[in-house]
């Protein structure tokens, strides 16, 4: 399974996208805030654009199995989980059908579904990975 986010909404505060499944959209996401100064504050910056692989992994926080993307430069436990403020990100992606300024909403059915999809291509043997990609148009001063 292939996952592409789109990020497509920048502002001081967050980062919102569009989550595709296999070239399908599939909801809206938001993440920290994105720095193009390459500096990295814990919690509250998005992580690099590239292509991650993404395993279905227990999160102790959440108490659940959880996406979790893998071998992320410069970040350790990115998550894809429920919330809808850039607040409830603590540096992971959130995931919703429906967005706002600086929020997305409708996050826990969207994660669930979101996680079922997952967990049926792995119990396959298949591979999911993610596409992250920044999409700044004119918004090169963030």
């Amino acid at each position: 399974m292939k996952l592409l986010l789109e990020r497509k909404w920048y502002s001081k505060n967050s980062t919102i996208g569009e989550l595709y499944i296999n070239h399908i959209f599939f909801c809206y996401t938001l993440e920290p805030r994105t720095r193009l100064d390459g500096k990295k504050v814990s919690g509250t910056t998005a992580i690099p654009s590239g292509i991650y692989t993404v395993i279905m992994k227990f999160s102790p926080k959440f108490k659940q199995e959880l996406p979790s993307l893998v071998a992320v430069p410069r970040f350790r436990n990115i998550l894809m989980h429920i919330g809808n403020w850039a607040k409830d990100t603590g540096g992971c992606i959130l995931v919703g059908k429906s967005k706002g300024n600086d929020a997305i909403y409708n996050s826990g059915i969207t994660l669930e579904n979101l996680r079922e999809r997952i967990t049926m291509v792995e119990r396959a043997g298949q591979n999911v990975t993610i596409e992250i990609k920044d999409n700044l148009g004119p918004y090169k001063n963030i």
